[in-house]
C-alpha cells in the first residue's frame, strides 16, 4: 500500500532509518512505550486502547492508513451451511460491528446503531491509503525482500 502511494523511494529512504521488524505486535508496542523505539508502524488500531495513560499517542495520517482485511466466507458444500450463514450474519450484525469498532477496528456496515466510544471514533471510519488489490501481493513481497535485505 505504501509502495502504491509513495513509491519505491519511500521505502529506500525508510531503510536508512534502520527499522526493526517484529512479528510480535504486542511486544513491539510495549517496546515503544518503554522508550526503546520512537515510532511503531503500522500500528494496529486495536492496540490503541491499551496505550491509554502511557506517554505515547497514535496518529492517523491524513493520507490514509494501511489496513488488513477481515473476511467471512461460506465454503461450498460445507458440512453445516445454515450454521455458517448464521455466523456470517452475526459478523455483519450491529452487535458484532460494535465490538469491532470499540476495539479499534473499522466498521463495514452502514447505519450502525451501537455507540462507538469517543476515543475509538477517530478510528472507526479512517480513510484507506489505497484501494485493496490482492493481485500484487507476491511482487510487493519480492520488492520488500529486495529493499529490506
Amino acid at each position: 500500500m505504501t509502495s502504491d502511494k509513495f513509491g519505491r523511494g519511500y521505502h529506500e529512504k525508510l531503510t536508512r532509518q534502520e527499522p526493526v521488524f517484529s512479528r510480535d505486535y504486542g511486544e513491539a508496542v510495549r517496546r515503544v512505550t518503554r522508550g526503546e523505539f520512537a515510532v511503531y508502524l503500522p500500528l494496529i488500531f486495536s492496540q490503541a486502547a491499551p496505550l491509554k495513560g502511557l506517554p505515547v499517542k497514535y496518529v492517523v495520517p491524513q493520507e490514509g492508513v494501511t489496513y488488513g482485511s477481515y473476511c467471512v466466507s461460506i465454503l461450498r458444500n460445507c458440512p453445516h451451511p445454515n450454521a455458517a450463514r448464521l455466523l456470517a450474519d452475526f459478523y455483519l450484525s450491529d452487535e458484532a460491528q460494535g465490538v469491532y469498532a470499540n476495539s479499534g477496528h473499522g466498521v463495514v456496515i452502514g447505519d450502525m446503531k451501537t455507540p462507538i466510544a469517543p476515543d475509538m471514533q477517530p478510528l472507526a471510519n479512517v480513510k484507506p491509503l489505497v484501494d485493496e488489490d490482492f493481485s500484487r501481493i507476491e511482487p510487493y513481497l519480492a520488492l520488500a525482500k529486495e529493499i529490506y535485505k
